[in-house]
């Protein structure tokens, strides 16, 4: 009887054995580590959501989050090898191409056109021409005519002093029409407009609502510069690693869409958690009800492959990749900003890429 009882005993401690076995096996198997740069962007937002709710370890990575200010220390960040992905915008890149060509853009996921160019209230908006009666066309130009001759804050090397060269484009102006002073950072820069310094200024969007909530309006709204007015906004990676680390790529973006899933499912709980994320590293004073605006008028998160394929991809589309690059770097190299045919968009965006094998992955992950 004490014989069959040890042997049964074990028996089982030898099931329990492998069982545990396997189950630690399982928990205890190493997370992809990835240095993720990532600045104080609403664009940025839904990542904020994949950090706080574990959408990247359920892809099995661990995310060394690296926060920065600016568009221009991502790019200087990763050429320096300090990071292994960081959030970019593509046209912020064609700046930073000519000098870092192994930067790549692999993966596009937001549409933004909410961009504006806030003016002291001295200067008529645009919106004010329109209700004078002069055609958008006509309001666009003589709006962006007020800046001969004016101070304009902006960081350089950005997509926001694109967006200047557009409204100078419009405005039948140039850069040696205007004086354009460099900021350090959006928040340094939006203080010292706030404390009297230039005419004009614009960088992000929690810094046009900061001088919004203070009395200064969209002088130059996104939609009164067409093509110029729209940006978009991803992820960069150096050629290296996006050559020998795609499946942790494609991880990454399969995390980006669960994070739109959820914002997208549940507003409610996923808006306040970006706007406390933005206020707290930007001091701009966002509400849940601007951040509500915001993901319904001027930002669009593409929320699958398909839904990127039909914005950044399909051929005819607003805003399709290649043709608004090719028409931001046509503007930059005509006023100098890049030196001609010093970038090769086709090297520099391998996004599709990375989306098809997403794409791939998810379709494998459904149960038919």
């Amino acid at each position: 009887m004490s014989h069959k009882l040890t042997r049964a005993s074990l028996i089982v401690c030898v099931f329990v054995s492998i069982v545990l076995l396997f189950s630690f096996a399982s928990f205890s198997q190493e997370l992809t580590k990835v240095r993720f740069g990532l600045t104080p962007f609403v664009d940025y937002g839904p990542w904020v959501l994949a950090i706080e709710l574990g959408f990247f370890e359920d892809e099995g990575l661990d995310v060394q989050v690296i926060n920065l200010a600016s568009d221009t220390e991502i790019a200087e960040a990763m050429a320096g090898g300090a990071l292994d992905i960081g959030v970019q915008s593509p046209d912020s890149a064609l700046y930073y191409y000519p000098q870092n060509p192994n930067l790549r853009i692999v993966h596009i996921g937001t549409l933004f056109e909410g961009f504006a160019i806030t003016g002291r209230p001295e200067y008529t908006t645009f919106a004010q021409f329109l209700e004078s009666g002069l055609s958008a066309e006509e309001a666009a130009k003589a709006t962006a005519k007020q800046m001969e001759g004016k101070v304009i804050l902006t960081a350089k090397g950005s997509v926001h002093e694109a967006i200047v060269h557009a409204a100078l484009e419009i405005g039948g102006l140039t850069e040696d029409d205007v004086t354009i002073l460099d900021i350090p950072t959006p928040v340094e820069g939006v203080a010292a407009f706030l404390q009297g310094q230039g005419d004009f200024f614009t960088a992000g969007l929690p810094q046009a609502l900061r001088l919004l909530s203070e009395g200064y309006p969209r002088t130059i709204p996104g939609s009164a510069l067409g093509t110029g007015g729209i940006n978009l906004s991803g992820l960069e990676s150096s050629k290296k690693y996006f050559e020998e680390n795609k499946d942790t790529i494609v991880r990454i973006v399969k995390a980006w869409y669960k994070a739109v899933s959820y914002l997208h499912q549940n507003d409610t709980i996923a808006l306040p958690m970006m706007v406390q994320w933005l206020n707290e590293n930007t001091g701009a004073g966002i509400t849940v009800a601007d951040a509500k605006r915001l993901v319904t008028e001027d930002l669009k998160f593409a929320g699958s492959p398909i839904e990127a394929y039909y914005w950044f991809y399909k051929e005819g589309s607003r805003s399709e990749w290649k043709s608004k690059l090719n028409h931001r770097l046509a503007l930059l190299e005509k006023v100098g900003n890049v030196p001609e045919g010093s970038v090769d968009l086709d090297a520099m965006v391998v996004a599709g890429e990375i989306e098809e094998l997403a794409m791939q992955a998810m379709m494998e992950e459904i149960d038919f």
